[in-house]
């Protein structure tokens, strides 16, 4: 215990000292202040899905060449959605590898290099020590963004001053949204100076649509936490299907080979359905496969968030860590999401008792009517 403590003591040492001494050579570059706007969404698939509207907003509004931030688990995405939208990819800070970090830097050091004293919004709704280092490398000549996100775990949101913000919303003023578009809303508005301008629902426009009369389901997440018992997941699936006909394809990530080959041998013990299993080797992969689905099935996590964006019937299980603040919303009446309300809800996944409640008491019954009304 001991030797990890003194181990992660160092390793923190040296990542900031990485951090003064890329703000210390950013000094030297002379500023631009050309017509230029940086917009800064380095997260997940999911949360980029629900930045979309934003995004096309700052692209339909702003005068001037617009560069947009990505993790680079993202940029394949954005570039299909975007043909025409100059991307910086930011690889290895959001995948939680050791040491990607240091990747994560210089591509930071790069960017900041090149698009230094451009106008800036932040689309992220909590701030880290790299992001705030990359804004102080940038120096942006404006800056807009969101503070205060409620479930921060520290963050660094004060270190960075934006020339103007807004609180992170409590609640939604038009119609119900999560939190989260929300807070892009208002962070458009803020930099935009259009205090009325309406976004409107994320959409999916690149990836055209077809029913190729199969069920697709991502049953994993980054986290097990989050997951559906995978013998309750195989019961609904049987249910619902019993008498269609429907071949199943289980979908996911190598690292989540085991929940697949689980779920495909407790759906086959009960059934003579057919079932695949495949391993999507890109985002756009991954959503051309949903664009094409009959149904889709999948935790609260990116493949559901593509789902509804391309306007897909679909099933959604969500637990209650972050509820409101990513979902639920829709684009139709064919898509469903189902979680069960319990006092702890909002525990940002610090999860107090044995088992996520809120995920695990979700009954088989509900997930396969529900699918069975998507599939009407």
């Amino acid at each position: 215990m001991l030797k990890q403590r003194v181990h992660s003591f160092l390793g923190n040492i040296r990542f900031q000292a990485s951090l003064r001494a890329a703000e210390m050579r950013s000094r030297l570059i002379r500023s631009q202040f050309s017509d230029g706007l940086i917009i800064y969404k380095p997260d997940g698939i999911g949360d980029f899905i629900l930045a979309l509207p934003a995004i096309n907003a700052l692209l339909e509004n702003y005068k001037g060449k617009i560069v947009v931030v990505v993790a680079q688990q993202t940029a394949d995405l954005v570039a299909k959605e975007f043909p025409s939208l100059n991307i910086a990819s930011i690889p290895g800070l959001w995948t939680g590898r050791k040491g990607d970090w240091r990747k994560a830097l210089a591509a930071l050091e790069k960017s900041a290099r090149q698009y230094k004293g451009w106008e800036m919004v932040s689309l992220r709704h909590a701030l880290g020590d790299l992001d705030v280092t990359f804004f102080r490398m940038m120096q942006p000549s404006k800056s807009f963004g969101i503070v205060g996100w409620p479930l921060s775990q520290g963050g660094h949101a004060k270190e960075w001053k934006f020339t103007s913000s807004l609180r992170y919303p409590q609640k939604c003023e038009e119609f119900p949204l999560p939190l989260e578009m929300e807070a892009h809303t208002r962070a458009v508005r803020l930099a935009m100076g259009m205090p009325r301008l309406n976004l409107g629902m994320p959409s999916l426009k690149s990836f055209p649509l077809s029913n190729k009369g199969t069920i697709i389901v991502f049953p994993s997440t980054r986290s097990r936490l989050r997951n559906y018992p995978v013998d309750r997941l195989a019961r609904s699936l049987v249910n619902a299907i019993e008498g269609r006909n429907l071949p199943i394809v289980l979908c996911g990530t190598k690292d989540e080979m085991e929940v697949l080959k689980a779920l495909k041998e407790a759906i086959c013990r009960t059934s003579h359905c057919q079932v695949e299993v495949m391993l999507p080797s890109t985002i756009s992969e991954g959503a051309e496969m949903i664009a094409s689905a009959s149904c889709v099935i999948a935790m609260e996590s990116a493949p559901a968030h593509i789902a509804i964006a391309l306007g897909k019937p679909g099933v959604f299980l969500l637990g209650g860590g972050h509820y409101g603040y990513f979902a639920p919303w829709t684009t139709n009446d064919k898509q469903y999401w189902i979680s069960r309300q319990t006092e702890c809800r909002g525990c940002n996944w610090k999860c107090l008792y044995s088992e996520p409640y809120c995920i695990t008491e979700i009954t088989a019954s509900s997930i396969a009517e529900a699918i069975n009304s998507s599939l009407q």
